[in-house]
């Protein structure tokens, strides 16, 4: 069975075409959080959240162990690049390196709230101990990611929602490009549903393994094992798996 890294559960799961799931639960507000965490428990959860306005319940919430990972995302949080030094210094004040799940799928108008390569470099930079997952790897951009980010072996790639929603552009062959020349511990399957289709999702990430005669090794790693073990910290705050 499949491990998705990128799940969204306010609508129910009963359409999902995947039984025994393990998953990554992906809350776009705390308000959903704190509706519908409860339902999950079997689940990972990550969330979004309003940085200026509810850091220091999401920092109680994040100091119990319950949120695997945050999320940054720059359309529904609003953010500009006046907002890199305050997100910086909220996430400081946790003294452990929770995981950062950034958006990089670019859509919409609202052109001052795109995802931000640079952004997201000075991130990685003022948090040195912080492991990153490019949520969509990137959408259209994926191959402008790819390069600035694949000399980061702190930084991951999920495969979630690109791989339906680009695969009938020119972006698929450089999906391929990322799935041939990353590491498979930095690479993870997910599907954004109900967003996306789970299995077009997964029909469509196993064709593109036979396209590259990707070996079974590498095809279990990205699809099954490799998120846990990527975003997994120790209580001293240490990551379990090392990544050098």
């Amino acid at each position: 069975m499949p491990f998705d890294c990128h799940l969204h559960v306010e609508k129910g799961l009963e359409a999902y075409p995947f039984k025994d799931l393990k998953a990554n639960v992906i809350f776009n507000s705390l308000a959903s959080y704190q509706k519908h965490h409860r339902q999950y428990p079997q689940f990972y959860h990550s969330l979004i959240f309003d940085f200026k306005n509810e850091w220091e319940q999401v920092k109680a919430i994040a100091k119990s162990g319950k949120i695997r990972a945050f999320k940054v995302h720059s359309r529904i949080q609003q953010l500009t690049e006046n907002d890199l030094e305050p997100l910086v210094s909220a996430y400081q004040e946790l003294n452990r390196p929770i995981p950062i799940i950034y958006d990089a799928f670019y859509y919409g108008s609202a052109l001052e709230h795109q995802p931000s390569l640079s952004f997201l470099i000075k991130l990685h930079e003022a948090l040195p101990k912080t492991r990153f997952i490019i949520a969509h790897a990137g959408g259209y951009e994926l191959l402008k990611y790819f390069f600035h980010l694949r000399g980061l072996n702190r930084v991951g790639f999920d495969l979630s929602f690109s791989l339906q929603y680009l695969h009938d552009s020119s972006v698929a062959a450089d999906l391929k490009k990322l799935i041939r020349f990353t590491p498979a511990n930095r690479l993870f399957w997910g599907s954004d549903y109900p967003s996306a289709d789970p299995q077009m999702q997964w029909n469509l990430i196993h064709e593109y393994f036979g396209d590259l005669n990707l070996n079974d090794q590498d095809r279990k790693a990205i699809c099954q094992s490799t998120w846990e073990r990527f975003t997994s910290l120790q209580p001293d705050g240490t990551y379990t798996y090392p990544m050098s």
